[in-house]
C-alpha cells in the first residue's frame, strides 16, 4: 500500500485501527487511483467532515459516489 497514503491515515485518523486503514482508503478516497497527494487532501477532508468516524466517513463517501452516479445519467435505485 502507498506509504504516503499510510503516513496520512495515520496523521489524520490517529485513533482508526490499522486493520481499518484499507477500508477508509479504498472506499471513502480515490485510493488507488489517484496520487498520495490527492488521496491525503481526501483523507483530511473525511476525517474533518466525518468526525474520526470511519462510518459516517463511508456513508459519506457512498452518498457521493450516488449523487455522482446520478449526475451521469445512471439509474440508481433508492433502497426499500
Amino acid at each position: 500500500m502507498c506509504e504516503k497514503c499510510v503516513a496520512a491515515v495515520k496523521k489524520y485518523w490517529p485513533n482508526l485501527p490499522e486493520e481499518k486503514y484499507p477500508e477508509l482508503l479504498w472506499n471513502a478516497t480515490c485510493f488507488p487511483f489517484g496520487d498520495h497527494e490527492m488521496v491525503a487532501r481526501q483523507v483530511k477532508e473525511m476525517a474533518i467532515e466525518a468526525k474520526h468516524d470511519l462510518d459516517r466517513a463511508l456513508a459519506i463517501a457512498g452518498a457521493e459516489m450516488t449523487k455522482a452516479m446520478r449526475g451521469r445519467g445512471n439509474k440508481v435505485r433508492k433502497p426499500r
